[in-house]
């Protein structure tokens, strides 16, 4: 059908694409299509179809065979496409003898057979009914996340309720647009290669937001675990899952009290501005680490730190980032080794009373990034590009170092404040000191500050008060990071 219409998916509306993203490749891959099917010289049903109105005028003008009045190739395509039209064409079915148990196994075969089906998309199609799979297909596409949901009247407004939790995670989660190159610190959280990665980025970063370690047990427990469950058992698990994920990014983004309101581009993207999904996991591993009370004290100090944190972090995210890579992978290959960067580096600026320009801190700082990373530190000059035109890369890295450097500062922990994104309003006497509720006695600060503000100055004003919750690295068993069962599109 797409053939004969000529829709390759690229004809639609503009708001029926989710994104920009998705509709570049979209019309990408349509041009990609039409390309292969003049190459192949099977061109485009218009042209069988005028094939056949020629045919149709040399029979109804009788003025010869049409074999010998049309070309080879017009006439070859009007019979062709006469032929599809009455139905005289058929396509074969393979029947399968069975219950749908049984054809569920012969499609597994038949695809194995073919193009290889990966352990991952195996184990999806298998676990499809597990409310896990259901909610990474229903935030992949989430224009139709209610078709992957049992409809059951009794449990209408529980799916209601799952689908707003879905849309807010989507939301939360990829949106805004990505800049190319980056001209605002507020980008998406998760940004995809490829449209086909985004159930996998999203499968990984469920499993990092349940708690789990990120190993490949668990990720295919969560899969299957919750398969034979009943409609309204399904139902119940996927709400669970979805609060899960919202109250993990409640830490990270949005606008509730518990929000450090962490700039994305900041926080989750390398240097030149291209998103880092490892910087994403090992934040919330790190933050979410432990109990709730341990979280909450983690934040309070990360808070009271956050200044000098983000300046080393800026101008260093290469230690981190590129150093990981190379030596242990990426993704939630490094998710426990990037949480315990943060760990370290937040607990070495404890020491140094935040003072991150000594010999000392430098020296302490070397030393921690090599036993993380397995290498030494070195400065690296990006080198310069022969072409005249500056690349997005380059771009994005320049308005990066700008958009840092003109920073506002949040009034409470000093950290990069965004105004585009999260801000709360404070009383910078407070208001319960006599303060007045004017312009020149606010403050624009993060949500969390603005609730956390007694604790976090107190932290700052005397380090003796920090109690920076311990966070150990998982020294058990030899089983590597989540890596979707070594599937290789997972390496890049």
């Amino acid at each position: 059908m797409a053939w004969i219409n000529d829709d390759w998916g690229d004809t639609l509306p503009e708001e029926r694409y989710d994104d920009q993203e998705h509709q570049r490749e979209v019309e990408t891959a349509a041009r990609e299509v039409r390309r292969l099917l003049d190459d192949e010289g099977i061109g485009t049903a218009e042209s069988y179809r005028e094939a056949e109105n020629q045919l149709d005028d040399v029979v109804e003008s009788k003025s010869g065979i049409p074999k010998e009045e049309l070309d080879d190739e017009t006439f070859r395509k009007a019979i062709f496409f006469r032929d599809l039209r009455r139905g005289d064409l058929s396509f074969d079915i393979q029947w399968v003898d069975g219950d749908y148990e049984t054809a569920e196994k012969s499609f597994l075969t038949i695809n194995k057979a073919g193009r290889s089906l990966t352990d991952w998309e195996t184990i999806l199609i298998e676990n499809r009914n597990s409310s896990f799979a259901r909610t990474v297909m229903s935030l992949a596409n989430i224009h139709t996340a209610n078709y992957y949901w049992p409809t059951e009247d009794s449990s209408e407004n529980e799916i209601e309720q799952l689908l707003e939790n879905i849309d807010l995670i989507h939301d939360t989660l990829f949106q805004p647009d990505l800049s190319k190159p980056i001209d605002t610190l507020d980008q998406p959280l998760m940004v995809f290669p490829s449209r086909n990665r985004r159930p996998y980025y999203i499968a990984e970063f469920l499993t990092v937001v349940a708690g789990e370690r990120g190993k490949k047990s668990e990720t295919r427990e969560m899969m299957t675990e919750t398969r034979y469950e009943t409609s309204e058992e399904i139902i119940e698990s996927g709400k669970q899952l979805s609060e899960n994920a919202l109250e993990a990014l409640s830490h990270i983004a949005g606008s509730t009290s518990n929000s450090l309101a962490l700039p994305p581009a900041l926080y989750f993207y390398n240097h030149s501005g291209r998103a880092v999904r490892s910087l994403l996991y090992g934040m919330l591993y790190w933050l979410t680490s432990g109990g709730s009370k341990d979280t909450l004290a983690r934040k309070r100090v990360f808070s009271a730190f956050r200044g000098p944190f983000e300046e080393l972090f800026v101008n260093n995210k290469r230690d981190v980032v590129s150093s990981l890579a190379d030596k242990r992978g990426s993704g939630p290959r490094v998710t426990e080794q990037t949480a315990d960067y943060f760990q370290s580096m937040i607990g070495l600026i404890i020491e140094s009373s935040g003072n991150i320009n000594s010999e000392n801190f430098d020296n302490q700082y070397k030393a921690e990034v090599k036993r993380i990373t397995g290498r030494k530190p070195e400065s690296v000059e990006p080198s310069p590009v022969e072409s005249r035109s500056f690349t997005n890369a380059q771009r994005s890295e320049r308005n990066m170092m700008e958009l840092f450097s003109s920073r506002k500062k949040c009034g409470v922990c000093g950290g990069v404040l965004d105004l585009q994104g999260p801000v709360q309003h404070d009383h910078i006497k407070k208001h319960s000191e006599g303060g007045e509720t004017s312009v020149e006695n606010q403050r624009p600060v993060h949500p969390f500050c603005n609730h956390q503000r007694d604790q976090i100055e107190e932290i700052k004003s005397n380090h003796s008060l920090t109690s920076l919750p311990s966070f150990a690295l998982d020294s058990g068993g030899s089983e590597s990071q989540l890596s979707f069962f070594d599937d290789p599109e997972f390496l890049s």
